[in-house]
């Protein structure tokens, strides 16, 4: 940038004093074109290398993103087994209160049925001494009948 800014002066001091001859000008003037073709290309490289250096930071980037996404999917995943596993062990915790509330009927079943076969008995027994009751009457009655 010094350089043009001083091949700029020159030529201007050049073309006001007028005390340059035309193969000075185009001298200063090629001169100046090569040094702008070689700024050009400093640039140009700079910008190439400043260039092949951010698609390198870029593809970096791009492999962390991936791996980012990875972990991102299998924490998604890890929650979805999560939830799964929440879900089954509800699912259990249900069925066991329900297991218990069913033991507790069959518990009572069983103490009515034990109820009702004493019951049973009772009347069986009752039954029995009807009977034999009965039997004696008939058979009292058949003696008194003859």
């Amino acid at each position: 940038m010094k350089k043009w800014k001083l091949y700029s002066s020159v030529l201007m001091c050049v073309a006001l004093t007028g005390c340059a001859s035309k193969g000075d000008l185009d001298d200063l003037k090629m001169r100046i074109d090569k040094d702008n073709a070689v700024m050009e290309q400093r640039i140009n490289d700079k910008l190439e290398k400043n260039l092949a250096e951010m698609s390198e930071q870029l593809s970096v980037l791009h492999g962390k993103m991936d791996k980012i996404n990875e972990q991102m999917a299998l924490s998604r995943n890890i929650e979805s087994v999560q939830i799964t596993f929440n879900n089954m062990k509800k699912k259990i915790e249900d069925a066991e209160s329900k297991i218990k509330s069913y033991n507790a009927r069959i518990e009572d079943l069983k103490s009515d049925l034990s109820k009702s076969s004493t019951s049973n008995r009772s009347i069986q027994q009752e039954i029995s001494e009807i009977e034999g009751k009965m039997d004696e009457l008939i058979q009292l009655l058949e003696s008194q009948v003859q």
